[in-house]
């Protein structure tokens, strides 16, 4: 069972707390975390959700879930890689892109610059059923035959617009 802190659009507690799948109103919102986590060789580690599912299950995504009550965007991050993949994400690597605002979520994208070897990966099976590193084309061609989630298109043009600026 999931608890939830509630905040207005402006990022700020409202004193309120819920257990995921209640009901939010339309000016009430949790936060979510996108992680993008990206090898020395720019391949980004994606992972195949679980069929069972409710949400688009079968496909490609990233790691991810919602911030619980009480606890930081960041420490959630660490949270979701450890409990989804059973890898250890480093902080110092990550740079949060910004926040992306949806239906009663407010969604941190974060880029993580980390190695991991996929034969140490445990996966939560109930939330993953596979991982793989893949380059920009791969994903490309994983969105446009409808096998990647499109709530984190968003998420990834964040991620390829950091790595052109820092090549600039």
């Amino acid at each position: 069972m999931e608890k939830w802190d509630l905040y207005n659009e402006n990022r700020e507690k409202i004193g309120k707390t819920i257990i995921r799948g209640e009901e939010m109103a339309p000016d009430e919102y949790h936060i979510s975390v996108h992680i993008w986590i990206i090898d020395d060789k720019k391949n980004f580690l994606i992972q195949k959700r679980s069929q069972t599912k409710k949400s688009f299950p079968n496909m490609w995504s990233v790691t991810g879930g919602a911030v619980l009550a009480g606890e930081t965007s960041k420490e959630a991050c660490i949270r979701e890689a450890k409990e989804e993949l059973g890898i250890d994400i480093d902080m110092n690597k990550a740079k949060n892109l910004g926040t992306i605002k949806r239906k009663n979520a407010l969604v941190d994208i974060w880029l993580v610059r980390q190695n991991f070897d996929i034969k140490n990966f445990v996966l939560q099976e109930e939330e993953v059923s596979l991982a793989k590193w893949a380059n920009i084309i791969e994903i490309d061609n994983l969105l446009k035959s409808g096998e990647f989630t499109p709530s984190v298109i968003r998420g990834l043009q964040m991620c390829i617009e950091d790595l052109i600026k820092r090549k600039a």
